[in-house]
């Protein structure tokens, strides 16, 4: 049987974790210097305990923001990137209505064609 202290990764896989649970877990992670490694692990745990992250960052005498949190696990580059795409939808999906042939859509939209495809259909 695992010690509590070699089990605490598997622990924290919960959406049941105390405020001073996620905020040792968060401590720990940024000691190490492994936040870029372990980021998918983080992201998991932030989902599922999201009141919680809250809560800790209202207690903590740190002066860390949520944006600062999510920067970190990165979520902005992903909420960033998924906007650039739904924008390039958007220019794809004209491009198709003013008749341009897919592989220009595809070059000047720089989007996966398979998706590109579904716009075609």
């Amino acid at each position: 049987m695992l010690q509590a202290e070699e089990n605490r990764w598997l622990k924290n896989l919960s959406n049941r974790l105390g405020a001073s649970e996620l905020s040792r877990m968060y401590i720990e992670i940024s000691r190490i210097g492994k936040a870029a490694q372990i980021a998918a692990y983080l992201d998991v745990i932030m989902r599922a305990n999201a009141g919680t992250l809250k809560e800790v960052i209202k207690m903590s005498d740190a002066s860390i923001t949520l944006e600062q949190v999510f920067e970190e696990v990165g979520w902005i580059a992903k909420w960033e990137a998924r906007g650039k795409e739904l924008e390039a939808l958007k220019i794809a999906k004209n491009m198709i209505n003013q008749g341009l042939p897919f592989e220009t859509v595809v070059s000047l939209t720089q989007l996966d064609p398979e998706k590109v495809k579904t716009l075609y259909q």
